[in-house]
């Protein structure tokens, strides 16, 4: 396995965070015509639970894929590579280093590499020493484990598991704003 020791720096698209944002601005402005237009708390509140809905919808959706994913065929693959990368999502504060392991496996007497650690791009995030940590807990003589989707090899991952976002804080941020917000139209 080589370490490579210079870091590679990476952008992605938080694309639930974005979604949440972009929806939150959709949502303040149905409240504000439920008010302004129609001067309707329950059309108000109703367009507020419908938004919270799809929310709890896509977080359920995520928890589904991961379960899914903890299924997929595990088998022991050949690390290459491992370098720390720092990435920078869009929509989230800070960015982080991880770990990317590129590493190659067998499925059916046919070879795949991949980099791929996470199911979502923005999932992971890590301090240095935690990257480094990772990597020695994951890979053993040059060797690791990851999952393999059976139905499409060449889609594998290292780690299913993801780090619980704070998607807890932005959903209870959101609708306490909305309620704000509705409070004070309709006061």
């Amino acid at each position: 396995m080589r370490w490579i020791n210079e870091y590679d720096t990476q952008f992605a698209i938080d694309y639930k965070s974005l979604w949440i944002i972009l929806s939150f601005f959709i949502l303040v402005g149905a409240l504000m015509y439920a008010y302004l237009e129609k001067n309707n708390i329950i059309l108000g509140l109703s367009i507020n639970l419908g938004f919270y809905l799809v929310i709890a919808f896509v977080i359920f959706k995520e928890n589904k894929a991961i379960k899914t994913a903890k299924e997929w065929i595990k088998v022991e693959a050949e690390a290459l590579s491992v370098q720390l990368v720092i990435r920078h999502c869009i929509f989230l504060r800070h960015a982080k280093i991880y770990p990317q392991i590129t590493y190659k496996y067998f499925m059916d007497d046919i070879k795949y590499v991949s980099d791929k650690m996470f199911l979502a791009k923005c999932g992971q995030y890590y301090l240095e020493g935690e990257a480094k940590e990772l990597v020695k807990k994951l890979v053993k003589n040059d060797k690791l484990s990851c999952y393999i989707n059976p139905d499409n090899h060449e889609q594998s991952v290292v780690i299913v598991d993801i780090k619980k976002e704070s998607y807890f804080v932005w959903f209870f941020m959101t609708f306490f704003m909305s309620i704000v917000l509705i409070i004070t139209m309709y006061s």
